[in-house]
């Protein structure tokens, strides 16, 4: 009798342990996507040591578009309709278009249609300014955030509004100061004038 009791307590034991196990992988599994995107950057994702980005481009030899890459997710100016079926043949699921709502995006927004990748218009700016909205910086990394495990892309004109977003979420997101989240943007497109821009965002 005794040891029919030994042997139920000890699998009664067993079933707790492995409840609890799976309550612990189901909670692990819940973080994940989130703990890699910070360990992403954290760890300078890339492919030079120091570097947030690997240079790279795409497209045929004579309509090449030149891009940053940080994992899953390109910086770039806006790709033309070659371009983007490029991106798409390269595994690119997504692409948030941080112009103006004022600036033509008619060409970009009808080229991703047609190739059944997903667009999003997210200006940057606040309207008829050149300050960063922080509401736009925060729809910006959601975007980011939603598609870390595909390929997307964040575009702008030339990319250096797109460098922006990157710099003023470093600030933002991951506590970098100014000075280390501007030289973050610079190594992908990120000009003085923006730069100004960003200094002024993250004050």
């Amino acid at each position: 009798m005794r040891s029919s009791k030994t042997f139920l307590s000890i699998s009664s034991c067993l079933a707790i342990a492995a409840i609890f196990a799976n309550s612990a992988l189901a909670e692990t599994a819940q973080k994940s996507v989130s703990a890699d995107h910070k360990s992403s950057h954290n760890k300078k994702e890339s492919h030079a040591e120091g570097s947030f980005f690997e240079s790279v481009s795409m497209g045929d030899d004579k309509n090449k578009i030149a891009l940053k890459r940080h994992g899953n997710m390109f910086l770039s100016g806006a790709p033309n309709p070659s371009q983007l079926a490029a991106l798409k043949t390269a595994g690119v699921l997504a692409i948030a278009d941080i112009r103006q709502a004022s600036e033509d995006r008619s060409e970009l927004q009808n080229a991703a249609k047609e190739k059944g990748i997903i667009y999003e218009n997210i200006p940057l700016f606040l309207p008829n300014t050149k300050s960063i909205d922080a509401k736009a910086v925060n729809a910006i990394t959601a975007f980011h955030k939603k598609n870390h495990d595909g390929g997307h892309v964040i575009s702008c004109a030339s990319g250096n509004r797109s460098s922006a977003w990157f710099a003023a979420h470093m600030g933002k997101d991951h506590g970098a100061n100014a000075d280390k989240a501007i030289a973050a943007g610079k190594e992908a497109f990120l000009k003085d004038d923006m730069a100004v821009v960003v200094r002024e965002f993250l004050k």
